[in-house]
């Protein structure tokens, strides 16, 4: 019996301790996209919808994609990659994806900053 107590009570803290972390990560995500978003020059009373996701496949990274009130086609995508603690853009422009070095991403209407482009 003291077993599966001590087999429990280690299981529940790890999964403390896992769910802890996960949460401090996604704060920690949360800012950094939020202070780039700002820095890239959107204005929050332009966006229509922010969807925040947590992602495995891209390499364990959180993610912003704002669809914006006056330009629903178009998307702007902001990841925050774990690892290497990076925060970058891919804009997406009537189904095509677009970096900074793309010639399409001149039909967004918002365009990132100097300063956003300077940290690429």
């Amino acid at each position: 019996m003291k077993k599966f107590i001590i087999i429990g009570s280690i299981l529940i803290i790890l999964a403390l301790s896992v769910t802890t972390y996960y949460f401090y990560q996604k704060n920690v995500a949360e800012n950094e996209l939020d202070s780039y978003i700002s820095d890239y020059g959107i204005p929050s009373k332009e966006i229509k919808n922010v969807d925040f996701h947590f992602s495995f496949k891209t390499g364990a990274s959180f993610s912003k994609l704002i669809t914006m009130k006056d330009d629903p086609d178009n998307l702007y995508a902001f990841y925050y990659e774990l690892k290497s603690k990076t925060v970058g853009f891919e804009g997406d422009v009537y189904g095509n994806s677009v970096g900074f070095d793309s010639p399409l991403i001149s039909k967004l209407k918002y365009q990132p900053s100097e300063k956003v482009k300077n940290m690429e």
